[in-house]
Order: C-alpha cells, then sequence, then structure tokens
C-alpha cells in the first residue's frame, strides 16, 4: 500500500510541475523593439505598430524584426509585409 501511495505521490508531484511549465508565460516579442528590413542586412527601426506601420497580409513574408539581447541576432517577429503609414 505504501509503494502505492508513494508512486501515485510522485506522479502528482511531476503532473504539478509540467503544468506549472506548460501554463509560463511564453516570451511576447510585441513588446519589444521592432525592426524593418528594407534592404538584406540592413535594419531600421519602425516605430509603433498602428501609428507607423502596419503588417499587411500575413505569411510567408517578414515584417518586422526583433533583435534578441542574448544573441545579438535578428529574428522574426510579426508576419505580413510592411506597409509605411
Amino acid at each position: 500500500m505504501k509503494k502505492i501511495k508513494m508512486v501515485l505521490l510522485t506522479v502528482a508531484i511531476i503532473t504539478a510541475v509540467t503544468g506549472s511549465f506548460a501554463a509560463k508565460k511564453k516570451f511576447d516579442c510585441y513588446n519589444q523593439q521592432q525592426y524593418h528590413q528594407p534592404t538584406p542586412g540592413n535594419y531600421v527601426m519602425t516605430g509603433t505598430w498602428g501609428i507607423n506601420y502596419y503588417c499587411a497580409g500575413g505569411a510567408p513574408a517578414t515584417c518586422t524584426y526583433i533583435l534578441n539581447p542574448f544573441t545579438q541576432q535578428f529574428e522574426p517577429c510579426r508576419v505580413g509585409f510592411y506597409t509605411p503609414n
């Protein structure tokens, strides 16, 4: 009986820890400074979404990028076609 109780307690703990990681808030790139790539290798700050630019359409184009603070590399964020206002 004690072995079954210990197994069930272990399963409950593992489930709780796994659930907490699954419910953890994901990284939101929309709150970071956005950059646009007008020419390959050239990144320009975009301004405020909805005021200075829009991302029209959807995939397959990348509208804006963010600068990853850890790797110092530009990574895609918003999808669509960059449309300045």
